[in-house]
């Protein structure tokens, strides 16, 4: 007990700290890995799946066009799908 007294503060202090520090650490480490995984998710997403919804989009925007452009072939415009009609009545 005396060795104890006789010691410093930061030596008394040491053992309590250090296993705090080796959890920050190590949390730390378990991050970086966690955020490694995240960004490559994301990666796949920017790389593949977006395109491919960019993609659907202007699938359906030309079939949107298609379907107009038959009505109005045919003939079957109602007056108020005459309003947004490009073809001048």
């Amino acid at each position: 007990m005396n060795a104890l007294n006789n010691m410093a503060i930061g030596k008394k202090l040491l053992p309590a700290f250090a296993p705090v520090l080796a959890i920050t650490i190590s949390l730390g480490l378990f991050s970086l890995d966690r955020l490694d995984s995240v960004n490559e998710a994301a990666a796949e997403m920017r790389e593949h799946r977006l395109p491919a919804a960019d993609a659907l989009g202007t699938m359906h925007a030309a079939v949107e066009q298609l379907r107009a452009n038959q009505n109005i072939m045919s003939g079957d415009l109602t007056p108020e799908m005459r309003k947004f009609s490009t073809i001048s009545w």
